[in-house]
């Protein structure tokens, strides 16, 4: 369940939809900022990185 949230999250901010991962995040009582970074935020900026490389 854990892992579904994180992915989710990331997705939605990579969409641009930043409320609604926001919204998910704020409403799981058991998440550790340590996931919150190392799984969304450090993720989501590798696939940006990786994107704007691409072109």
């Amino acid at each position: 369940m854990l892992l579904d949230l994180l992915f989710w999250s990331r997705v939605l901010l990579l969409r641009g939809d930043r409320h609604t991962a926001s919204a998910m995040i704020m409403n799981k009582q058991k998440i550790s900022i340590e996931d919150i970074y190392l799984h969304i935020f450090q993720k989501s900026q590798y696939e940006i990185g990786r994107l704007w490389q691409t072109n």
